[in-house]
């Protein structure tokens, strides 16, 4: 197998057609049964999404339409990943051509919705069922392609949503800021971003999903970066943790300048590893990378998105180290969305604090199952923090 898969995550830096080791756990063999039983059907789906294939700069276009109970991922995570897979495998893609106007407008129109839609789809032919995974994007089940895509009812769309789509002399990049002042979801912003409905008039543009996650966490990340690291530091050293479908995330708060780092370790037997084990990191030191994160990648975003948004509720500063582990329960990629959501619950519980950096790895050593060792020689923040500081040599 290629040496870096465990960077590349399925993004093909083999040059391969398609990347071998999703193409074997994509499931091809279910039966639609009488799910479609004609090449017409009406369906309600709450709300639809969007999905905007990667390959320029042929794109392609798919509605995303939820036939199950869990719809986001804030639902998902409070579910075993066995069910959150089960959900995914209710959602059907609808494909639509790019040169039918109508159809792409009605899947723009229906991004805006924050409500259950009702959707009529004539299909070229009964849509199919293959259950695949990636890094990024959550797993998708059924698809098919569409002569026809048709919002049966208008859609219910937020004002602030409304707003900053109808502005056509606002940046993408505001347009973002204002909605997550004001409230939006993440998730929400990266589909309207995707969907060609932001930026200024004659900039807009369809964004692989892929490419819109990431952006969205990037600019709302750097926006938060500018902010805190004027703000004081964290007093303690702060520690949370949080687990979920074999990934176990650690996270430390050190006071200082602001650092982000992310630790990734895949155990010999995780879907990635295959037999070795294998920890990859990126960092920032006093400011926001410019080069994208390539060995954590989508995940180093998530991360720190919500890190950071903990940090600016408190008015604080800090440096900060997220070590992941990913043992053999981790079945198959289920997207960034994990990163975020799962990194999000450890923040939500209560803070352990040491007063000491000695301390605090010492307990880290004992809640990992990997040599803390190990990471430390890889990490570059850690670096950083056995440096003195001129108050350190004042007594």
């Amino acid at each position: 197998m290629f040496p870096y898969c465990v960077s590349c995550k399925g993004r093909l830096w083999c040059n391969l057609a398609k990347c071998p080791i999703l193409e074997q756990h994509n499931l091809k063999t279910r039966s639609l049964g009488d799910r479609f039983r004609e090449n017409r059907e009406e369906i309600v789906v709450s709300p639809p999404g969007i999905f905007v294939s990667r390959s320029y700069p042929g794109l392609r276009l798919a509605g995303i339409n939820s036939l199950g109970g869990l719809s986001s991922p804030e639902e998902w995570i409070n579910f075993p990943q066995d069910r959150v897979i089960e959900e995914r495998q209710e959602m059907l893609s609808v494909f639509v051509n790019k040169k039918d106007r109508r159809s792409v407008l009605e899947l723009q129109e229906g991004i805006l919705s924050s409500s259950k839609l009702d959707v009529e789809v004539v299909f070229e032919k009964k849509p199919r069922y293959r259950l695949s995974f990636s890094e990024y994007e959550a797993p998708t089940g059924a698809y098919g392609y569409a002569k026809k895509y048709k919002l049966v009812e208008n859609p219910r769309v937020e004002k602030v949503v409304e707003d900053v789509v109808s502005d056509i002399d606002m940046k993408a990049e505001e347009a973002l800021i204002d909605m997550y002042q004001k409230g939006v979801s993440v998730y929400k912003m990266a589909e309207l971003f995707s969907a060609s409905l932001l930026g200024l008039k004659g900039k807009r543009k369809f964004v692989p999903t892929r490419w819109s996650i990431t952006a969205v966490d990037d600019v709302l990340g750097k926006k938060l970066i500018d902010k805190i690291k004027n703000y004081k530091e964290v007093e303690n050293i702060c520690y949370f943790e949080h687990s979920y479908a074999g990934n176990h995330f650690f996270i430390l708060l050190f006071p200082g300048m602001y650092c982000f780092e992310q630790l990734e370790a895949w155990k010999p037997k995780s879907f990635w590893s295959f037999g070795k084990l294998n920890i990859i990191s990126d960092f920032e030191i006093g400011r926001a990378r410019k080069n994208y994160a390539d060995n954590v990648s989508g995940a180093y975003y998530a991360a720190r998105l919500m890190v950071l948004e903990w940090l600016y509720k408190r008015r604080r500063r800090a440096s900060i180290v997220v070590f992941r582990e990913i043992d053999e329960s981790y079945k198959i990629p289920l997207g960034v969305w994990l990163i975020r959501e799962a990194v999000g619950k450890a923040l939500e519980k209560e803070e352990i604090k040491f007063s000491s950096r000695d301390l605090a790895l010492r307990f880290l050593e004992g809640r990992l199952d990997l040599p803390l060792d190990e990471y430390l020689k890889k990490s570059e923040v850690f670096k950083v923090l056995k440096q003195k500081k001129l108050t350190d040599w004042i007594c």
